[in-house]
């Protein structure tokens, strides 16, 4: 997997990719499910991956544009902030959920 908008290859397993396509449900899966243990060491890990790859290239082009809306997002810190926006929708959800939940 390449990261968004850029010319470099990713670490992220072809089973979580295929777990969270764009358009993908929980009831469509065919393989087990990641365990939280497993997310949790993959967001740890994630955090090194993310300051090793990208230090000091925010500033630079992604290798491709992505339009959102009306937005054109043309630099790799646009992408980070956008994917922050993005993420927070969906902890929103989960917050939400929580709450009806309880």
């Amino acid at each position: 997997m390449h990261y968004f908008g850029m010319n470099l290859l990713g670490e992220i397993s072809t089973r979580i990719q295929k777990a969270f396509e764009s358009g993908t449900s929980p009831k469509e899966w065919s393989s087990t499910p990641l365990t939280l243990k497993e997310i949790r060491e993959l967001l740890i890990e994630q955090k090194g991956r993310i300051r090793k790859t990208f230090s000091g290239i925010l500033g630079e082009p992604a290798a491709n544009v992505f339009e959102f809306r009306d937005k054109k997002l043309k630099m790799i810190g646009d992408l980070f902030i956008f994917t922050i926006w993005h993420e927070g929708l969906h902890q929103g959800v989960i917050n939400g959920m929580k709450r009806t939940i309880k």
